[in-house]
């Protein structure tokens, strides 16, 4: 942004007002949505507190971001036997 404006003010001539205007529009812009998605962020937090009955004044951070997968061995026969047991 300070370069842009630098070269606009003082360069030789070759950026001009809209580059550096189009230049701070988009820096505006993700500042704008950086602070958005930081209130998500804070909000979506707090809803998961309210949604596990937690005191208003406590936070609830994720530990992992994937869940970890661990297979099992099992006989799929067995299981389809096992639901038509259930079923009837």
């Amino acid at each position: 942004m300070n370069l842009t404006e630098t070269m606009y003010k003082e360069g030789s001539g070759r950026v001009k007002k809209t580059d550096w205007l189009n230049n701070k529009i988009m820096v505006d812009t993700l500042t704008s949505m950086v602070a958005l998605l930081e209130k998500n962020k804070l909000m979506a937090r707090a809803a998961l507190s309210n949604t596990m009955g937690l005191s208003w004044d406590k936070s609830v951070d994720p530990e992992d971001a994937k869940i970890p997968f661990s297979p099992f061995e099992i006989d799929t026969g067995e299981i389809v036997d096992k639901a038509r047991q259930c079923i009837g």
